[in-house]
């Protein structure tokens, strides 16, 4: 019987070193390293987020969405009712010696502290661009919320590591993220499970 990876805690918080938006909405940096969208916003956007690392070894990619009070109800969307559906996401690797040969990450689980009924945290990696993806009651719970995506495989390069992420919202009425932060695990063995909130 073959046993699991020893789970562990090793997040490393990261600014992305580029950031873009299908919209052209604007990324503002915050003192706590996380970024807030503001600007245009389109009825369904795609941000594209570039991380330059030095670590050898990632094997999951956080993602916090946290409450500003800059959004209609104080919470972490952009949406009309302050919801938000991360769609999909979709994570690439390059080695810093070889920038432009970007190779898919795998994704082997995705776990959130909550998910809103029918708008599971699985649905954000099913390979499917659509209305569906995690949502989280953003209109009625004003939280912030963690979500963490489980590589197949640790990725990284000695030469340095290139992640491209990009977090696709496709549902419409402008429900994209309003603020993320987020964070790479520095180790060969999964991340803990979240707690559920």
């Amino acid at each position: 019987l073959q046993q699991a990876p020893p789970t562990e805690n090793h997040w490393l918080v990261v600014v992305p070193d580029k950031m873009t938006s299908k919209g052209k909405a604007d990324f503002n940096i915050k003192e706590d390293k996380s970024v807030l969208l503001t600007g245009p916003n389109i009825p369904s956007d795609t941000y594209e987020l570039v991380i330059n690392s030095d670590e050898t070894t990632i094997s999951a990619l956080q993602i916090e969405a946290l409450r500003d009070a800059s959004t209609v109800n104080g919470g972490a969307g952009r949406g009309s009712n302050g919801n938000f559906v991360l769609s999909e996401i979709e994570i690439e690797v390059a080695s810093a010696d070889q920038p432009n040969t970007f190779q898919k990450v795998q994704i082997a689980t995705a776990d959130a502290d909550y998910s809103q009924a029918n708008y599971s945290i699985n649905l954000a990696i099913d390979g499917k661009v659509d209305r569906t993806g995690w949502a989280v009651d953003g209109n009625s719970k004003i939280e912030d919320r963690t979500a963490v995506f489980s590589f197949k495989e640790p990725v990284g390069f000695a030469a340095g590591t290139i992640l491209r992420v990009r977090m696709k919202h496709e549902f419409g009425g402008s429900h994209q993220i309003a603020r993320f932060r987020t964070a790479l695990h520095r180790s060969k063995n999964p991340p803990a499970p979240i707690a559920l909130g």
